[in-house]
């Protein structure tokens, strides 16, 4: 109709008080259950994946995490008695599961044979002598060997949380 009204086709834009409603709702890309289950598989015993990718994976599936609260995630944020770790921002310290402490040990153990005094939880070979946490480029891409974004792992954590909420 603008279109028209501006040649002159016609004089008034009937649509002109309509508005257009968003979609309710997430509308994001998330994960199906069975692909899920995979690679909750994949991450807590395969050994297929590499330590950070399992970490960055499990973290992101079971308790939301960004690939910036995972890239930041330091060895003294980590309560061994408690079983928690401060993410980020967060409030309060996350508690973590049987499945996640098995992983993150895991990673420790990888963190540990490589000898750093960098005090992040994932140390590449770029970082190891400094104190810097990983690059973002590299943290974007630790889960491509299993072809999922760690966005897409994390919205469906988000979206699942979202759910249960509304019911």
């Amino acid at each position: 109709f603008r279109f028209a009204r501006s040649r002159k086709l016609i004089l008034a834009d009937p649509t002109r008080d309509l508005a257009a409603r968003e979609p309710r709702g997430f509308t994001g890309q998330t994960l199906p259950l069975d692909r899920q289950r995979e690679l909750f598989r994949r991450w807590t015993t395969g050994r297929d994946a590499h330590p950070h990718e399992a970490l960055l994976g499990i973290l992101a599936l079971l308790h939301g995490a960004s690939s910036h609260e995972v890239r930041h995630l330091r060895a003294d944020d980590i309560d061994e008695t408690a079983r928690t770790a401060r993410l980020g921002s967060r409030p309060r310290p996350v508690p973590l599961d049987p499945a996640t402490w098995q992983v993150l040990q895991r990673c420790l153990a990888h963190r540990q044979a490589q000898r750093t005094a960098n005090p992040h939880v994932i140390v590449t070979k770029g970082t190891k002598a400094g104190r810097s946490p990983a690059s973002a480029a590299y943290v974007t891409h630790l889960l491509d060997a299993c072809g999922v974004p760690p966005r897409s792992v994390r919205c469906t954590r988000l979206a699942d949380l979202v759910r249960s909420e509304e019911h």
